[in-house]
């Protein structure tokens, strides 16, 4: 065995030699939660929330300067070095979350494209009316609190929403007739996620959880309200409350319309 993977062997499988400390951990947008650690690797910080004692995963790159060093200091006091690179600098630790099957999107080939950063509010075109839609990110749930708007089109007579509410990913759709769900578990950590509308109903999927209902159909008139990513500005389209917007991140966000 390489000495680098003999290292890295050492940095997954982590002792707790001492007690674990309880700590208030802030991210890099300032969101704030009271945790202790149980382990690290090289993607992944394991840690157990102090108000509930529930376990949650995070990626250290994402911590403050302070905390991520507050990490390294935790795994030297455990005689356990972090993984080397050939010039002897620390690794990236941002991972790649679980991929979403991209082999399904040959029908947006051509497709006209937007992307939006998390507080955007935008049209996407003219005109959504007989449009397939296509939505795909990185979500990085808040582990404290991942109830909230991942996206919103429109409003609550004529939209399309994605939302995080009782430990479940929802996507739903309204106008048209009766208003059409789906919903899938909400997965541990960071996930991709995928949601069209098109002539096969809506769907929703994030890894290897799929939730489709063939029953909804495409807009058959555009929505009269905006694209909301993280947040629904007006008449909500979803089931939820005022102001449910989405405390934690939402990355490479891009709508395909076609």
């Amino acid at each position: 065995m390489s000495a680098s993977r003999y290292l890295i062997t050492i940095f997954i499988t982590v002792a707790s030699i001492a007690p674990a400390q309880e700590r208030v951990f802030t991210n890099k947008e300032g969101n704030q939660i009271t945790a202790r650690i149980d382990s690290v690797a090289p993607d992944w910080i394991t840690m157990t929330l102090i108000k509930n004692g529930r376990p949650v995963t995070y990626q250290p790159a994402l911590l403050s300067l302070d905390d991520q060093q507050f990490v390294k200091d935790w795994l030297q006091s455990r005689g356990i070095k972090s993984p080397q690179t050939e010039n002897s600098n620390p690794p990236a630790l941002e991972p790649t979350p679980p991929p979403v099957a991209q082999n399904d999107e040959e029908d947006f080939d051509g497709a006209d494209s937007f992307s939006l950063s998390k507080g955007d509010e935008e049209r996407l075109g003219a005109s959504l009316t007989g449009k397939r839609i296509l939505f795909r990110a990185e979500v990085i749930p808040a582990p404290e609190n991942p109830d909230g708007t991942i996206f919103a089109i429109g409003g609550r007579n004529c939209g399309l929403a994605v939302y995080v509410m009782d430990n479940e990913i929802h996507a739903i759709k309204r106008g048209d007739g009766p208003s059409k769900q789906v919903s899938v578990p909400l997965p541990d950590g960071a996930f991709q996620i995928k949601v069209k509308l098109n002539s096969s109903g809506l769907s929703l999927a994030t890894g290897d959880d799929t939730e489709t209902r063939d029953d909804a159909v495409i807009f058959t008139r555009t929505p009269s309200e905006g694209t909301c990513l993280g947040f629904d500005s007006a008449t909500n389209v979803g089931r939820y409350p005022d102001d449910f917007n989405f405390p934690g991140e939402i990355n490479a966000a891009m709508f395909l319309i076609k």
